[in-house]
């Protein structure tokens, strides 16, 4: 990465996964019978980097003629199907800005996810098991008038690992991850397009960033400044879902983003691509013998968070 114009913000310009290169590595996973071993087997160098760092880019996975197939069907599934308006929905311009369970709805949108380059850095941290729980497509409109500060700092689950304030995983063993989200992208992102901004090695902190920064352009984690996912269509960036991250802020000419997210999952998290109210194991009178919230909560009925909002 080179430092952009912005406040000495990072900009991710180069490649900081590089999965061309395979050594011995024991950080990563191998699942045998359900069960995690650590492995020294033969993984790409962008493992360790998405492990050390919480987040990267691969360049030029899929090219201009597979982009531009992709993103036809992807418009293709927008006019017919309508806005599911999920709880994340808070306007009507908001909830239009997505289409989910896209593997369902397009042949291109399967075959994407399953692309060997992202695989090859998934599956030694997730397992060869690994699968997805949400697959969403975003198209972000033009201009900032729907989000002019971006979004805030956030995490997407976890921490998986909480700690106190000022504690770090130690560097000697492998951080544990259990999700990953990947934007495919359909178009080039720039500085002022609003791109994803990730706080390297933030996901090491065990921590939710702090609720009155949450804004904060200047943040750092240790010292480390924000990198800007700048990118060009058929990149794929990676980003663990405990790494502080947020949405730069869009400028009044911004291109806008489209994207598809999709997020990869251990074996053991169960799929959220339609709400459990829509998809669950519960019997119909057991659902009318669970009159509390907690009693709905615990036979899995909960209520929509990120993966599923």
């Amino acid at each position: 990465a080179r430092r952009g114009d912005r406040a000495g913000i990072a900009v991710a310009l180069v490649d900081p996964l590089r999965p061309a290169h395979h050594s011995g590595n024991p950080s990563m996973l191998r699942r045998i019978d359900s069960l995690n071993y650590p492995s020294d087997g033969p993984a790409p160098d962008a493992c360790r980097e998405l492990e050390q760092d919480g987040h990267g880019i691969l360049r030029q996975v899929f090219t201009a003629d597979e982009v531009a197939a992709l993103r036809d069907e992807i418009d293709g599934i927008y006019r017919p199907v309508p806005p599911e308006m999920r709880d994340s929905a808070i306007s009507p311009e908001v909830g239009a800005m997505y289409r989910y369970q896209m593997f369902n709805h397009g042949a291109r949108c399967q075959a994407a996810i399953a692309h060997r380059r992202i695989l090859d850095v998934l599956e030694p941290l997730l397992g060869t098991d690994c699968h997805v729980i949400a697959c969403t497509a975003w198209r972000n409109p033009p201009g900032n008038a729907l989000t002019p500060n971006g979004l805030q700092w956030h995490v997407d689950g976890g921490p998986f690992v909480p700690m106190l304030e000022g504690v770090r995983w130690p560097a000697a063993i492998a951080f544990p991850i259990f999700v990953v989200a990947t934007h495919l992208y359909l178009q080039d992102v720039g500085p002022d397009d609003g791109p994803t901004a990730c706080l390297p090695g933030s996901h090491r902190g065990g921590r939710v960033p702090p609720v009155e920064r949450c804004w904060d352009l200047d943040l750092e984690f240790d010292g480390r400044r924000p990198v800007l996912h700048t990118v060009r269509a058929g990149d794929v960036d990676f980003r663990i879902s405990d790494v502080w991250h947020r949405r730069w802020p869009p400028g009044p000419n911004a291109r806008g983003r489209y994207f598809l997210q999709t997020n990869y999952v251990r074996r053991d998290i169960a799929q959220r691509v339609l709400p459990t109210a829509q998809v669950h194991h519960v019997a119909p009178a057991a659902i009318e013998r669970a009159t509390t919230d907690r009693e709905r909560r615990l036979l899995g009925l909960h209520p929509q968070s990120y993966f599923d909002a």
